[in-house]
């Protein structure tokens, strides 16, 4: 399974079956580390906010596998790729295989 999610888009809180992976992967990307209570390690560190991608890319890719590796250990990850659109949001493509 592979998806396309862009960092700008919105959860879908009715998503079911695959939707809901790709929403479970957002979620954390859209979350900043520590901002969720009682789960102080879930989310990305706030570090990579108004960086360019060419200084952040290999630190955001390790922070987003580990992530995804702690809190959906039934994702595997293919492969993930990170660029910037012309508004600046970040597009992060994560090709996974799971359930």
């Amino acid at each position: 399974m592979k998806f396309t999610i862009n960092t700008g888009d919105d959860i879908d809180w009715e998503a079911e079956a695959k939707e809901q992976l790709k929403n479970d992967v957002l979620n954390i990307l859209k979350t900043r580390r520590g901002e969720v209570p009682f789960m102080p390690g879930l989310g990305l560190d706030g570090k990579y906010i108004g960086r360019p991608v060419s200084e952040i890319g290999p630190a955001l890719r390790n922070d987003i596998t580990e992530q995804l590796e702690k809190w959906m250990p039934e994702v595997e990850i293919e492969s993930i790729s990170i660029a910037a659109d012309a508004k600046g949001d970040l597009n992060v493509e994560i090709e996974v295989n799971g359930t």
